[in-house]
Order: C-alpha cells, then sequence, then structure tokens
C-alpha cells in the first residue's frame, strides 16, 4: 500500500515530504508518490498550462531527489490536472494509498482559502487517513 503526499510547492510541502519519507521508511514502504495538481480553474490557456506542469514536474522531481536521498525510499512524482483536492483523492484511492499527507496553508493568502482550504478540504474529503 502507498503513501500520497500531495504538495503545493510550497515550503510547508517540502516539510510534509520529509514527514512523508519518514513514515514510509518507518513502515518499510520502498516507495511514495509526491503529487502536484495543477487547477484549470486558474484560467490559464494551454499553453500557459503546459509551461506551469513542465515547470511543476522540474521542481517537485528536484525536491524528491533531493529529500529522499539516501533515505531507501524512492519517490515518484506527477503532476497532475484538475480541482485539487478531489484530484489528488482519486490518485490516492486508485493507487491504494493508506495515507495521504498534505501541508496546511501553502501558497495563497486568498480570504476564500482561508476558510476551507485545500487540506481542510483533503481531510474531510478522504475515506483515508489524513496527516
Amino acid at each position: 500500500m502507498a503513501i500520497v503526499c500531495g504538495t503545493d510547492l510550497s515550503e510547508g510541502s517540502l516539510d510534509a515530504l520529509t514527514v512523508a519519507i519518514a513514515v514510509a521508511r518507518r513502515r518499510g514502504d520502498a516507495q511514495l508518490f509526491l503529487v502536484h495538481v495543477l487547477d484549470p480553474a486558474t484560467g490559464h490557456d494551454d499553453s500557459a498550462r503546459e509551461s506551469l506542469a513542465k515547470s511543476a514536474r522540474e521542481r517537485i522531481e528536484a525536491d524528491a531527489a533531493r529529500l529522499a536521498a539516501g533515505t531507501g525510499v524512492a519517490v515518484k512524482t506527477e503532476v497532475m490536472m484538475g480541482p485539487p483536492a478531489a484530484t489528488l483523492l482519486a490518485f490516492a484511492e486508485t493507487e491504494g494509498a493508506e495515507l495521504v499527507v498534505v501541508s496546511s496553508k501553502g501558497h495563497t493568502n486568498s480570504p476564500i482559502y482561508r476558510i476551507g482550504g485545500t487540506s481542510e478540504q483533503i481531510a474531510q474529503d478522504s475515506t483515508m487517513p489524513v496527516l
């Protein structure tokens, strides 16, 4: 069974990945998934979304390699498109995840996200434990 760690590319997400790797090591897991979800509601055109996806992929691959170095845990990376909470949870269910790890309050200071942001929505909607 897998651990899925969601990232919004923030510093807090690096902490979440560090914790996910530590939990995976403790459980004896050989791998975990690091997932970034791009929200299509941001209004970017296809070209801009492709550029954002490429940049996000490079970033999470670098973060995964740096933080997993020497741990014995392989971090597989995914960049997906869709509503962040629902897309991350659908991926976790597809992979048979036993745990989802996310950080709270990453990128945005939008007042909208202060009331039930992505991490809170994940915790509320998940059928598996969320850390």
